[in-house]
């Protein structure tokens, strides 16, 4: 290359050339070789002094680029004053790198970047405009995570599961439309299935399943471009029994709890992976306690999140009396300079009885409110019925004006492309599919949702009634499940326990001076009352009765087809 070292302009330039190599985003970017090909001629034609080339294949989303820093490091050392690049977008994709740049071009320390479409220098207006650079850089950086995390939402909805099957299955090549589907592994899944029907029978260890597998049919894992071609570990079979992919359902992304229904044909039923997971759990062995307390395991540390423990402390006093005291403190596993102090027992149960007071709720308030919520639920099946009649009028209509919009799409007369367009047609017939799909997961499990509305209505109700007792009185079992049904998250820090509460309990609790005052108005109705008082009594828990179940309406519903779930009776 001619005069490929000859200084021109005095400065110094470092060329700087990313690919990233693991971000599927960037796949269309210019390889390396390319920026070098063009960046060098660039630098032949302005007669630039290159006086060293980076290369580096590494997302610039977020930041942590080795070679990035290097040539930073040797910018502020004086070894170049200068950048050369393909784009602005190739020195950086997060505003945090994009900061450090100009920090050096606000110190004088690189004092020229120059892309192949435009140079900045350091006057104010270049600078904005290579901010601007890196701004929308990052901008199209996070709209195309969008797009993918979306993308793969659409995927799991439909019931396949984003990535590599799991052992015994197969995914099959990009399908029209670049959906994939998975299917059985023709030579793994039926050796799969057999194993899993003979660990739930409960004769076998998972270590005598192990063997079997291995020895008596031979299994070899699938092959990859790497790995694959050997004996199933005893640690993956662990992870095959405890997969949910194996019985209809996967989770995505692994770790967040959301589960999906998959479209690939199961190995087991749920209850027979359901009875798997029993067997498992039975066979686990616990670390036995000398002492059980009622509360541990489920209480942490509101300063450092470390579990909450207990220990029993004995004082002997000189008359020969024994006094026993139990301490609730942290384990100081996160911390172990953790400086919250040991809470006794009949603190944190006095604590605990004042929260269960405030949503304490009389028998006969608990009886008329259930009265209610039964009348409710048969207003609502009545209510969903004629719904489902209502949709599938609706549907056959949206089936017909499918067919009318297909006619005239295929009819001589849109030849000329005059009528419909194939942009149009297909427009149109999307918005009509959506139209039918909404209408055909409207109101189907209706039913389903108010059962288990109405069970979880009554749990808490009867909960609510003896919750007091069952604290005073309940064994271990009792307090430990009590605390537990109480709310979410229970944290001990400064002699404090907090929790958060369900919603009905929040419920009861805001509007337990009303709840106590209505109940004997209440117990008055039930000896037969006129109706009249029914209705004015009724306001004590009307409030619960729309929390009920977070209102278990079907997701069809249109705005203007909502029944009255609650009727007015205040």
């Amino acid at each position: 290359m001619k005069n490929y070292n000859r200084e021109t302009n005095g400065l110094k330039y470092f060329m700087y050339c990313r690919k990233s190599s693991d971000d599927s985003k960037e796949r269309q970017a210019q390889s390396i070789d390319s920026q070098k090909k063009d960046l060098r001629e660039l630098a032949e034609h302005l007669n630039l002094n290159i006086v060293h080339i980076f290369e580096e294949e590494r997302s610039a989303h977020t930041t942590g680029r080795p070679v990035f820093a290097e040539m930073l490091k040797r910018l502020e050392r004086g070894e170049a004053d200068a950048l050369l690049v393909w784009h602005p977008n190739r020195i950086t994709r997060n505003m945090t790198d994009g900061a450090m740049v100009i920090a050096l071009m606000d110190a004088n320390i690189i004092k020229e970047i120059k892309s192949m479409g435009r140079t900045y220098g350091l006057d104010s207006m270049d600078k904005f405009v290579i901010l601007l650079e890196f701004g929308i850089s990052k901008k199209d950086s996070d709209d195309k995570v969008k797009a993918v995390k979306r993308g793969l939402r659409d995927k799991c909805l439909k019931g396949s599961m984003p990535g590599f099957a799991p052992l015994g299955y197969l995914n099959t090549p990009n399908l029209p439309g670049g959906s994939r589907l998975i299917l059985k592994d023709p030579d793994r899944f039926d050796v799969l299935k057999d194993i899993l029907l003979k660990m739930a029978t409960g004769k076998y260890t998972v270590y005598e399943i192990w063997e079997i597998l291995n020895k008596d049919y031979g299994f070899k894992t699938r092959t990859t471009k790497r790995l694959g071609g050997k004996p199933l570990s005893l640690s993956a079979l662990y992870r095959i029994f405890r997969n949910t992919f194996y019985y209809g359902l996967f989770e995505y992304p692994v770790g967040s709890g959301t589960l999906y229904e998959g479209s690939h044909e199961p190995m087991v039923s749920k209850a027979t992976f359901n009875l798997i997971q029993k067997i498992l759990d039975r066979n686990t062995k616990t670390r036995s306690q000398t002492k059980e307390f009622a509360y541990t395991g489920i209480m942490r540390c509101g300063n450092c999140g470390a579990q909450i423990t207990a220990e029993e402390k004995v004082k002997h006093q000189k008359n020969g009396n024994v006094h026993y005291y139990t301490y609730y403190h942290c384990t100081r596993k996160k911390d172990p300079n953790c400086k919250v102090k040991a809470m006794k027992v009949e603190k944190l149960e006095g604590q605990i009885r004042s929260i269960v007071e405030r949503i304490q709720v009389p028998q006969v308030f608990e009886g008329f409110a259930l009265k209610w919520l039964k009348i409710l639920y048969n207003q609502e099946l009545e209510t969903g019925d004629k719904l489902l009649s209502q949709n599938d009028n609706k549907r056959k209509e949206l089936y017909r004006a499918m067919d009318r919009l297909l006619d005239t799409f295929t009819s001589t007369d849109n030849n000329d492309k005059s009528i419909l367009s194939v942009e149009e047609y297909t427009t149109k017939k999307k918005q009509i599919k959506e139209q039918i799909d909404s209408l055909a997961t409207g109101v189907e499990d209706l039913q389903i949702k108010l059962d288990e509305g109405m069970l979880k209505s009554k749990k808490d109700f009867n909960f609510a009634t003896n919750a007091l007792e069952w604290l005073e009185k309940g064994t271990l079992a009792d307090k430990k499940g009590l605390l537990s049904e109480l709310g979410y998250n229970p944290t001990i820090d400064a002699d404090k326990l907090r929790i958060t509460l369900k919603k009905s309990f929040v419920e009861m609790s805001d509007n337990h001076d009303a709840i106590i005052e209505q109940s004997p108005r209440l117990e008055l109705v039930s000896y037969g009352v006129a109706q009249r008082k029914t209705d004015d009594s009724s306001s004590a828990f009307r409030f619960l009765l729309r929390g009920w179940d977070s209102n278990p309406r079907p997701s069809g519903y249109e705005p203007d087809e909502l029944p009255l779930l609650y009727p007015a009776i205040n």
